[in-house]
């Protein structure tokens, strides 16, 4: 009977130290499992916080990019108006360059009548002065450099001038012989001089 309590005793003993042991085991995988939930609670928060950072980094990124792009607009914005003005201020340049040629020539043009007209309702003995004159508007002329469009008109009228000069020269020479030339010079004088001021007219119309 000792024995057989003994036995129990020991039995009971075992049954209680794996018990024991089992629970023991237990709790240190339930302490194990919430050390593990803890950490990925922590992780999963610490990945948040990256994510969100990503997030933050990538909307400023992207804002920063908005923000340089308007820039490059507004840059390309001003250059083309900066070009456009500039274009603007170069062709006003042109035209009032051509109309500054324009004025010149007509100048020019102007002074040579009112030197023939003189130089017509002078005499023969007295001419000499007024030839003179006029052949200084006519090298006036000739220095003179203007845009392509009043060159041919600049021709026509360098060829009027040679043909009143020469005819003015026939005239002061009084000699009958040279009367049919006096005739063609006058008649290439006036279609010279109204080819000029045709050319003259369409340079300014075209401004």
């Amino acid at each position: 009977m000792k024995y057989l309590f003994v036995g129990l005793l020991i039995l009971a003993s075992g049954m209680l130290y794996f018990m024991h042991q089992s629970n023991k085991a237990s709790a240190e995988r339930l302490k194990q499992a919430e050390i593990a939930n803890l950490e990925r609670l922590e992780q999963n928060k610490i990945d948040a916080m990256n994510a969100e950072k990503s997030a933050e980094a990538r909307r400023k990124e992207a804002e920063k990019a908005k923000i340089l792009k308007a820039e490059e607009i507004k840059l390309l914005s001003e250059k083309r108006d900066n070009e456009f003005k500039q274009q603007q201020e170069a062709k006003q340049r042109e035209i009032q360059h051509k109309k500054d040629m324009l004025e010149k020539f007509m100048k020019i043009n102007n002074n040579w009548t009112r030197a023939d007209l003189i130089a017509g309702s002078t005499a023969r003995i007295s001419l000499g002065n007024q030839v003179t004159e006029l052949r200084k508007i006519r090298e006036r002329l000739v220095e003179e450099e203007f845009y392509t469009c009043l060159e041919p008109a600049k021709k026509d009228l360098l060829e009027a001038m040679d043909s009143a000069i020469f005819n003015y020269v026939y005239f002061m020479q009084n000699e009958i012989r040279l009367w049919e030339k006096q005739t063609k010079e006058k008649i290439n004088y006036y279609n010279k001089l109204a080819s000029s001021l045709e050319t003259y007219t369409a340079c300014k119309q075209a401004i």
